[in-house]
């Protein structure tokens, strides 16, 4: 049930359906629309834009959450491999998983220095620009559609070339 709305609400269209979620404070992608009346995809777009426009505090906070949701872990390969693949649990799954956070934690770190160290390489050059626009994309799209660990596996190719200069 979204806030403001008058129930539950079914739309028909996948990105759709993700701008509903937006308003779940923690979304996992696996969200029920139940249906209690049908918006048409149109009207279910404006009403999130609506609320978005009228609650613009809470979208930031909102969005702000959901990106750490999205960037914070990187434990995706462990868990659809091991865990949800082979049904591996306990201690083993725990290390796979605490390796692929220390390396995503790790990118980051470069991609900050690199960020910082080389600030005027990615802003005053089209190569950097071109770089830096490619990743920010998927934060922003996914800050307001979708947020999981698994939707950042698209922005972690210009995220090591930052990291890497």
């Amino acid at each position: 049930q979204a806030p403001g709305w008058p129930g539950p609400t079914m739309v028909a269209d996948q990105d759709v359906a993700a701008f509903v979620r937006f308003r779940n404070k923690l979304p996992k992608g696996t969200g029920s629309l139940e249906a209690a009346h049908l918006l048409p995809v149109d009207a279910s777009m404006q009403a999130g834009k609506d609320w978005v426009l009228s609650n613009p505090a809470a979208f930031a906070k909102l969005g702000l959450r959901k990106l750490l949701i999205s960037l914070g872990a990187d434990d995706t390969g462990a868990y659809w491999s091991l865990n949800r693949g082979l049904g591996i649990d306990g201690w083993p799954y725990r290390s796979a998983v605490l390796a692929s956070n220390l390396w995503w934690w790790s990118v980051w770190a470069l991609v900050f220095a690199s960020l910082i160290g080389q600030r005027s390489f990615w802003l005053t050059t089209d190569q950097g620009r071109l770089v830096t626009s490619f990743a920010a994309y998927f934060f922003v799209i996914h800050a307001v559609f979708e947020s999981q660990p698994r939707y950042h596996l698209p922005a972690v190719g210009p995220l090591l070339v930052i990291a890497g200069i």
